[in-house]
């Protein structure tokens, strides 16, 4: 009765940690991306354009999140801006890239300079650049003037092709490109440069893209369970963070899971 009393009790745990995992990570995966706030998208590039009054307004069909052609990036005076830094003075960006042959690219990243700023200051990726097809671009695979470095004013000697691009002022080629006024090789915008798997030629050309601000740069959420066994509380578990960590009370100590 003993070992059947162990073995129930072990099985319990067991049950609790996998139900407490997935329940935090739906809740985290959730909040993920409730945070993120759309400030920029194009459709499709074979659809139409963005207006050379970008570069002025920062903004088109900023009321229509819908449309081929969206921007509201003009609309975060200075207040608003601050509103959205985190605790170290960062922004926190997600940038996506479409491409024909139905593959996502995703970059997210932190930076302190706003992105219509020449120049980048404080760039941070966030883990890797990755691909829908499971593929992992790593930052330094191509020339250090290349490579994404943050978002920035495209004021290089291509800027007609994009307001905005992952070099800034530090370099004059526009890849990386955001809010395209002019499509460049195969009729599409720069997308992810060195990613081999896109281009035979290295460099990625997608029809296709969004931008998002991360918006109220909160920890992440607290959540906390119980389960009771022959009326009594048996265990308590608390996520505190996203890696996913539940502590449980008393009698049986912690665990992680």
């Amino acid at each position: 009765e003993l070992q059947l009393l162990l073995m129930t009790t072990i099985q319990h745990q067991i049950m609790f940690k996998f139900v407490i995992l997935i329940f935090a990570l739906s809740a985290l995966s959730a909040a993920e991306t409730s945070n993120f706030e759309l400030i920029l998208s194009h459709a499709n590039v074979a659809d139409g354009l963005f207006d050379l009054n970008l570069t002025v307004s920062g903004t088109q069909n900023s009321d229509d999140a819908s449309a081929n052609t969206y921007c509201i990036v003009g609309t975060f005076d200075a207040v608003m801006q601050d509103a959205y830094r985190d605790a170290t003075g960062k922004f926190q960006f997600k940038l996506e890239y479409y491409y024909d042959n139905a593959i996502v690219d995703t970059l997210e990243w932190k930076q302190t300079s706003w992105i219509t700023d020449s120049n980048i200051v404080g760039f941070e990726l966030i883990g890797d650049i990755t691909g829908s097809d499971g593929k992992v671009f790593p930052l330094d695979a191509v020339a250090e003037g290349n490579r994404f470095s943050g978002l920035g004013l495209n004021v290089g000697l291509y800027s007609h092709y994009s307001w905005l691009d992952g070099s800034g002022a530090g370099h004059n080629f526009f890849y990386h490109s955001v809010g395209c006024f002019k499509v460049y090789n195969k009729g599409a915008m720069s997308g992810i440069v060195g990613m081999t798997e896109r281009e035979t030629d290295g460099t990625g050309f997608a029809y296709g893209q969004r931008l998002w601000i991360r918006t109220v740069p909160t920890p992440s959420p607290t959540i906390r369970a119980t389960l009771a066994i022959d009326n009594t509380t048996a265990y308590t578990g608390t996520i505190q963070n996203k890696e996913g960590y539940v502590f449980v009370s008393d009698p049986y100590g912690s665990f992680q899971v």
